[in-house]
């Protein structure tokens, strides 16, 4: 793999043999490598690379599908609502628990993709918004919301949550015209068109610059982060690049800088803390979280043995490699049926959905539930629906 990395590196036209492509596709992407490389080497950006000569050795009709589905589904408004009164529709007609009861998928990629899904929201998906020019005498700043495509549309609970919050921060929130933030289409080697999301949403965020671009999500925030990396050769847009990803943080990064108000209500329950990858080496904002979550009344933060190793959901590697994140899954699963705990919280949705697999799948009687949702309650907010 060394020679190989030099070859990346050096961009030079090389071509993954079997045994390097099952290599690099094996890599879970939690970034925990490049935190204790004694040489700083940034694997994440070797792999990235990697993934995009991946993707032109692809079958010409299944590369064409993956930009299909990351290039004009997952960006587009109308198609994720169709994608989401189809989920609904699965679910309510009572064809999801046949298939998880008979399990007639098996164990395949899409019987993966399917355990992964969590009851799709009743909440209409929030829609750009944009900040009186007035200023709000009483404000203390402003802040966008990033949403997140996905999140959206099918957790909108952890977003509605988001906006309480910055609310009760005392701050003017905006959500500006926006799209997917890019990282699924990264993660599979479609770099154009990542590139391209990311100038949508750069030009949707200039029409009205915030403070603040706070996002709920680990992986879109890891990437929004990125984008001055992803435009460091457009001479257009990547000092745009620079001073939004300068403003990205993940909501509590943003809490423990600008909330003063005090938390009102008590949570009685025991939770263990699940560290998101991204947010604990990407975005290094797990020990905030873990703070504001400690200061939540009647909260027990109970002890989990390698909450910081990563829950086999990776980047989307739960989707490519489900045997392998299967695998990592059932060991955390061993290591949380033994917290005692009454819910398991980590800020990322997609570890969210890994983690909820599996503890449906063991049949235990724990919560899968996001930061903000206690935080939002701690706050004032409406109790959350999961408790």
């Amino acid at each position: 793999m060394d020679a190989w990395n030099q070859q990346v590196q050096n961009q030079q036209d090389i071509i993954a043999t079997p045994g390097t492509q099952e290599h690099l596709n094996k890599c879970i992407q939690c970034h925990a490598c490049t935190t204790v490389c004694p040489s700083g080497v940034e694997y994440s950006s070797l792999i990235a690379q990697s993934k995009v000569v991946l993707a032109k050795q692809s079958p010409a009709g299944a590369r064409a599908l993956q930009r299909w589905l990351v290039g004009q589904v997952l960006p587009s408004p109308v198609g994720l609502t169709i994608l989401r009164q189809v989920l609904r529709i699965y679910q309510l007609s009572g064809l999801q628990f046949l298939v998880r009861q008979t399990q007639i998928l098996g164990k395949n990629r899409l019987a993966q993709i399917e355990g992964l899904l969590a009851e799709i929201s009743t909440v209409r998906p929030l829609k750009p918004t944009i900040v009186p020019d007035e200023k709000d005498l009483y404000a203390s700043g402003t802040a966008a919301l990033f949403l997140g495509c996905l999140v959206n549309n099918l957790s909108n609970s952890v977003n509605l949550a988001s906006r309480r919050l910055l609310l009760t921060s005392r701050y003017q929130v905006a959500i500006p015209p926006q799209t997917c933030c890019g990282a699924i289409a990264a993660r599979v080697g479609e770099v154009d068109i990542a590139r391209n999301l990311a100038i949508r949403n750069l030009k949707g965020f200039a029409k009205q610059p915030t403070e603040y671009i706070v996002t709920n999500s680990a992986s879109c925030g890891a990437f929004l982060k990125e984008y001055p990396q992803l435009l460091a050769d457009d001479l257009e847009y990547r000092e745009l690049a620079k001073s939004y990803a300068s403003r990205v943080a993940d909501m509590g990064q943003f809490l423990s800088r600008t909330q003063r108000e005090p938390m009102t209500h008590a949570l009685n329950m025991r939770v263990a803390y699940q560290h998101s990858c991204h947010l604990n080496y990407k975005l290094q904002s797990s020990p905030d979280t873990l703070n504001l979550l400690q200061r939540i009344p009647g909260l027990e933060l109970v002890p989990f043995i390698e909450s910081e190793m990563c829950c086999g959901a990776g980047e989307f590697f739960n989707i490519f490699e489900p045997e392998m994140s299967l695998r990592v899954g059932e060991r955390k699963m061993d290591y949380l049926t033994d917290t005692g705990a009454d819910a398991v919280v980590v800020g990322s949705p997609g570890c969210m959905a890994q983690l909820s697999r599996g503890v449906r799948e063991r049949g235990l009687k724990k919560k899968v539930m996001h930061p903000v949702e206690l935080l939002d309650w701690a706050y004032s907010g409406p109790f959350p629906e999961e408790i």
